[in-house]
């Protein structure tokens, strides 16, 4: 195979024209022929089967020592047929292939540097990419990309670089992406191994090969790889030789006999993988065939938490979380963001900045080919990663300024909104109609004197409103403050059961409006149960305060009652915004136990346990701002119904491990009025199941 070589350094630094950068021109690809390319594949071996924990030190230490062909050659195997890597290495790859590409101009570059941007924009648009060894892989700067960022797996991708110069003097290049596994790193610089049979290998000429350097993912994953694969192994020799139940038949007949042939014939009948006779027998035992089954819970075998545990540290390698954290599929969210989202932005930058450096090398070749040798570039290649932030909040923000004198530049909200400014004003959207605010009359002039002797009469008005409803209420707040001291939970039903029937004759002789507040403010208080009360039930939200009525969470058995009584008290310290410790709700149930235990966890002997901070959080997610389809709002009378949903459940489902604390999650279901699902964390340290939230779908 022949190619024209570029000139000596020596001869290039004396012509001082453009056009001679170092670069060979026409030069073709590596592999010419469908022999060639057959020869690669019928020589390429897979490592895989004979994986074991001598081999992989070994390999991994022969990487180090620049011998790096069985290493990626492993690796490649492992990243295609493992489950996970599968799934979480093209991710990170796809994530920075789809970032869109943008050529900046230098500061101060002047023509110059526009000169510079419009031959770089031309050519990394124009460029082709292409697999030597897959000759079917084919693209532009998209697919060159997701090549390069194999090196983030395998520490390193070379590209070969293919020069064509058009007609026009216009430079154009394909990148030959070459397997790594065609290279060695001995000397500390990759070089090309020109057949599967060589040791040393040729120096990659500057001009012609492009390396990008990665995180090499794989060396740790392979370690992980090899105690899953083995973790799996086990699992799948115990659930071959237990799954199915073994067969021992006893008989006094002596061995050899007809009687202890018959025997032997009808345990083999069984089946013939676990099966044994016993011959001799004493006769003691009652059941001639007995069957016997594997001892132990499967739910508590290390191997799937060993694989689960691996799984979770490959997905966190390459995509800066695990998987299970990353399942709201939602972006940032400004101050708002989570450690995992991030993590996850931090190494998408860092990929995206890195193959930029690498790209810049190739676009200093272009322009000295284009301007002459030596010539520093004004413009350079770059990968966009979008600002994840919350567009209400940037409205939101700039609306306010604007209100308040700012000058606020319309084109660039409108270009850090993404949004296209409108061609004529017909396409423009049209600001909302300014009329009066609410009770002003329409003469009344906004910032003008009239406008402020109106507010001035209506503050004037609102606090003798204040004043006399605050009279008028007084002996309804001293009679729910006198409920409330009730040290016992019954007395303080009671109570408040009178204050319901009471409730006219506390309002007052006040007017109308005064009756609808106080009935109103009633209705708050009491919550959705207030015809509950009156027919002699439960109260279904007893007024909250910051008080406790003594503690009853240590006791191992609690009653209904009794439950209810923590769970008013820990939503008092919640709306009060108090983060006191959480309260015992007493032990789990042992249908609770039972079904969890079916479901894969074993929660036996431990206590219900709930937080203020998590009932916060049932009321701010998923109370009155519940806006999902097929939801109702979660009511603190629903918070009370919380230990029948946790005791009695008519299922119980584990959940993935959570990524801030691992933990695993249950979700226990009950139809009442809707079905509950409540989520509950399990907690082996302290032997606690404790309530992380509650959703309530509508029949």
């Amino acid at each position: 195979m022949s190619r024209k070589r570029r000139k000596p350094a020596s001869k290039r630094q004396n012509q001082a024209v453009a056009n001679v950068a170092p670069i060979t021109a026409d030069s073709g690809p590596l592999h010419t022929s469908a022999e060639a390319l057959r020869y690669i594949r019928q020589n390429k071996h897979n490592p895989l089967p004979y994986l074991k924990p001598e081999m992989l030190s070994r390999v991994l230490e022969s990487f180090e020592h620049g011998r790096i062909r069985e290493a990626v050659l492993l690796w490649e195997k492992m990243a295609e047929r493992d489950d996970m890597l599968s799934s979480v290495k093209p991710k990170r790859e796809k994530d920075v292939s789809q970032l869109d590409m943008q050529v900046v101009v230098d500061a101060d570059s002047g023509q110059a540097g526009l000169e510079h941007q419009a031959v770089l924009q031309r050519f990394w648009k124009a460029c082709r990419a292409v697999n030597s060894y897959d000759r079917n892989e084919r693209g532009g700067f998209r697919r060159l990309i997701k090549q390069m960022m194999t090196a983030t797996s395998y520490r390193y991708a070379a590209h070969h670089i293919i020069w064509d110069v058009r007609p026009n003097g216009e430079l154009r290049a394909t990148f030959e992406f070459v397997p790594l596994w065609l290279f060695e790193n001995t000397t500390g610089k990759l070089r090309y191994l020109k057949s599967m049979s060589a040791i040393t290998g040729e120096d990659l000429d500057d001009s012609e090969w492009m390396v990008t350097v990665g995180d090499g993912l794989m060396i740790a994953c392979s370690i992980g790889y090899l105690a899953k694969r083995s973790a799996f192994n086990d699992w799948l020799i115990f659930s071959e030789k237990f799954s199915v139940p073994g067969v021992l038949g006893r008989t006094s007949a002596k061995s050899g006999t007809p009687e202890a042939l018959a025997m032997e014939a009808a345990v083999m009948a069984f089946g013939h993988d676990w099966c044994s006779l016993i011959t001799g027998d004493d006769g003691t035992h009652a059941k001639p065939i007995e069957i016997i089954q594997a001892a132990g819970n499967p739910a508590g075998m290390p191997m799937p938490a060993v694989i689960e545990r691996i799984d979770r540290r490959m997905a966190a390698l390459y995509r800066g979380a695990d998987l299970s954290s990353m399942s709201s599929g939602q972006h940032s969210k400004g101050a708002g963001a989570s450690l995992q989202e991030k993590e996850t932005e931090i190494l998408l930058r860092d990929d995206a900045e890195t193959l930029a450096e690498t790209l810049a090398e190739v676009s200093r070749l272009v322009i000295e080919w284009h301007f002459g040798n030596g010539v520093e570039p004004l413009a350079r290649v770059e990968l966009v990663v979008p600002i994840q932030e919350d567009s209400n909040q940037i409205v939101t923000s700039a609306t306010q300024l604007a209100d308040r004198g700012a000058k606020v530049s319309s084109s660039a909200l409108m270009e850090r909104l993404n949004l296209p400014a409108a061609k004529d004003g017909a396409d423009a959207l049209q600001p909302m109609a300014k009329g009066p605010a609410p009770g002003m009359s329409a003469d009344v002039v906004p910032g003008s004197l009239s406008e402020s002797l109106h507010n001035s009469a209506v503050d004037t008005g609102l606090q003798d409103l204040r004043k006399a409803l605050a009279a008028d209420l007084q002996p309804l707040g001293d009679a729910l403050y006198g409920a409330y001291q009730q040290a016992d939970f019954s007395a303080m039903r009671a109570a408040l059961r009178k204050i319901s029937a009471d409730m006219p004759a506390l309002a007052g002789d006040a007017d109308n409006l005064s009756v609808l507040l106080a009935g109103e403010m009633a209705s708050a208080y009491l919550g959705d149960g207030a015809e509950e009360v009156e027919n002699g039930d439960s109260p279904g939200h007893p007024f909250r305060g910051n008080q406790h009525h003594g503690s009853m969470t240590s006791a191992a058995e609690m009653s209904l009652e009794d439950q209810e009584h923590v769970l008013v008290r820990v939503m008092a310290d919640a709306a009060a915004g108090n983060n006191s410790k959480g309260s015992n709700l007493g032990s789990v149930s042992k249908q609770a136990a039972t079904m969890a235990g079916t479901a894969g966890e074993n929660i036996q002997g431990y206590v219900k346990y709930v937080e203020p901070s998590r009932l916060r959080h049932a009321d701010l997610r998923h109370g009155a701002a519940e806006l999902m389809p097929g939801q109702r709002p979660v009511k603190p009378s629903d918070i009370l119904r919380l230990p029948e949903v946790l005791d009695a459940p008519d299922s119980v489902q584990r959940g993935s491990i959570d990524s801030k604390d691992g933990q695993h999650r249950l979700f226990f279901t009950k139809r009442l009025d809707g079905k509950f699902v409540a989520t509950a964390e399990v907690r082996p340290g302290k032997r606690r199941l404790a309530f992380i939230s509650m959703r309530i779908h509508t029949p």
